[in-house]
């Protein structure tokens, strides 16, 4: 066999060699996660952990076990305080929300059918009217469509009932299995906390040199660019909100707070966002005749576009290296993938496609299926001079 064909013959086995251990890592990865997330999520918790119990075991010289303890309880119980107080001040504001629209409604109801009396309403009517009784055959085509329109709105609420009706009843099902997983998780992290470097040194151990200066490499690059995504959704809509709030205070719209957190938390949409809703709010002010709303809606939209244009190329740049055409991409692709949880898999994954390659992973997968050079020396031997 020629020196040729049989490098092209071991490269086309290492690559496949390269095949079998990616496949084989997703694979495990694809039926481990959905039976060991609630250690995944302990981990975490330990991990987010272990700079606090660092830093009590350091400057109060306390037990390691003690530090988890406290720290898991102190975060536990603020996290819990914290969701309490924003289900609370939800709940307030939805009933004044309520309570505004129930106010409102009829005065919605009179312009909708004073819309309607328009006399260019009644004109295009009419002609509608006479359209639909002098052709018979339109007037079939349109019963039909009509008919088959209703059976399709009525079947699609019924659906949608029967959907909300069998969620609650699976979430209530679901509460013990839920407090479950919460406890086991809780466990865990203590326990994880508690002995961290320990494993961490098992684990080190394990591997050879070479294989934990890569996941090291790894590591500390995805943890920048991932701390670094959360802290630019985190700046961006926080900024969205602020200004919101702000202005629609400004403008004395009831229940600002609320609505302001509703449209940051929307504001997570690259390019669509808060546009989804204040365009149409904008279009609505103005037909009803509110042009002071709609113009200081319409102001409010373009200084929050003008800025998050500004801020936001610079802050992805510094914080991953990634724009929000990137951003938007892998956003549609995880939902077309993995349905709403995509939205957080699809930038995640492109997170960790750009770390593998900013730490030269790809690179050096290359480089071993490539294989030494025909005539080269061995990487262990030096060259002669």
């Amino acid at each position: 066999m020629s020196q040729s064909l049989q490098t092209i013959l071991m490269r086309v086995l290492r690559a496949i060699w390269v095949a079998v251990i990616v496949i084989a890592i997703l694979l495990s990865a694809w039926f481990i996660i959905p039976v060991a997330y609630p250690f995944i999520i302990a981990w975490a918790v330990a991990y987010l952990l272990n700079p606090l119990v660092n830093l009590m075991q350091r400057r109060l010289r306390m037990p390691r076990w003690l530090g988890s303890l406290i720290a898991l309880v102190v975060v536990l119980g603020s996290a819990v305080t914290l969701v309490v107080l924003l289900i609370n001040k939800l709940i307030m504001e939805i009933g004044r929300f309520a309570r505004f629209i129930e106010s409102n409604i009829q005065h919605w109801i009179d312009g909708f059918v004073e819309i309607l009396n328009s006399e260019t309403i009644q004109n295009f009517l009419l002609q509608l009217n006479a359209l639909y009784t002098q052709n018979e055959q339109i007037t079939h085509t349109i019963d039909q469509n009509l008919e088959s329109a209703g059976l399709r709105i009525a079947q699609a609420i019924t659906n949608l009932f029967n959907s909300v009706v069998n969620w609650l009843i699976s979430l209530v099902a679901a509460l013990p299995n839920i407090a479950f997983i919460v406890l086991i998780a809780l466990l865990a992290a203590f326990f994880m906390s508690k002995d961290w470097y320990k494993w961490s040194g098992r684990l080190s151990g394990i591997l050879p040199p070479p294989v934990n200066r890569s996941i090291s490499a790894v590591w500390n690059e995805l943890q920048r660019a991932l701390f670094g995504y959360l802290r630019s959704l985190f700046i961006m809509v926080s900024i969205t909100t602020v200004f919101m709030i702000l202005g629609m205070w400004l403008m004395g719209i009831p229940n600002a707070i609320a609505v302001g957190l509703l449209l940051g938390l929307l504001d997570l949409l690259p390019y669509l966002g808060i546009g989804l809703v204040i365009i149409p709010w904008v279009i609505y002010s103005f037909i009803q005749g509110n042009i002071a709303l709609g113009i200081g809606l319409a102001i409010l939209y373009a200084i929050v576009f003008v800025v998050r244009s500004l801020i936001e190329p610079k802050v992805l740049a510094v914080s991953i290296g990634m724009d929000s055409l990137m951003t938007l991409i892998s956003m549609v692709i995880g939902l077309r993938l993995f349905g709403v949880i995509g939205i957080i898999i699809g930038p995640v994954t492109l997170v960790l496609l750009l770390t593998l390659h900013r730490t030269n992973i790809f690179h050096s997968i290359a480089r071993y299926i490539r294989g030494p050079e025909p005539g080269a020396p061995p990487p262990n031997e030096p060259q002669e001079m």
